[in-house]
């Protein structure tokens, strides 16, 4: 009983190195930005106190990086600060109320108020023309569908009536085949 050396598993058919832990820079979730983790180096006990050595800016790197490769970097920037949640297409707008108030812009509130209104109607907008869209869609199709019914039945018209003056023509052959002509 108890390990021995070898591969895990009943069978020693396992792995036989330990996995090794990742080191990635501090408040980095797992696959940011196709970021490749390296293996964390074993630690070296020593009674001389560590020196702190600044973490490499990774993220600015990586933009930096996809920037060269002429791959353009879109970020949305989630600003929790409000009461509300605003989506930010870049940063430049993130501090507009700070500028508002540094440049003495009369009612920065006001301002801000006004702003969300015209996000809000914009966002209505946006949803009025999309169901406008999909109602044009929806009555293109009831209209071909429409097209087509009309002329199966106009069809179906067309061949009752074929059915109608064949049965006038054969009652017309029975009535004579009766009298005996």
């Amino acid at each position: 009983m108890g390990y021995k050396g070898g591969g895990l598993g009943k069978n020693r058919q396992g792995i036989v190195t330990p996995i090794e832990a990742k080191l990635r820079p501090k408040n980095m979730g797992m696959g940011f930005n196709d970021y490749k983790e390296t293996a964390a180096k074993a630690p070296v006990a020593s009674l001389e106190p560590e020196e702190k050595k600044p973490l490499p800016d990774v993220p600015k790197e990586l933009l930096a990086k996809k920037q060269e490769q002429g791959v353009e970097v879109l970020q949305k920037v989630l600003d929790m600060r409000g009461p509300q949640v605003r989506v930010l297409a870049n940063l430049e707008n993130l501090n507009a109320e700070e500028k508002a108030r540094e440049s003495d812009v009369p009612m920065p509130e006001l301002q801000h108020n006004i702003r969300l209104i015209v996000d809000l109607a914009e966002l209505d907008i946006q949803k009025i023309d999309r169901d406008l869209r999909n109602e044009k869609e929806t009555a293109l199709s009831l209209q071909e569908e429409k097209e087509k019914l009309q002329a199966e039945a106009e069809l179906q018209k067309k061949q009752l009536n074929n059915m109608k003056e064949i049965m006038n023509t054969l009652g017309g052959l029975r009535r004579k085949n009766q009298w005996g002509h």
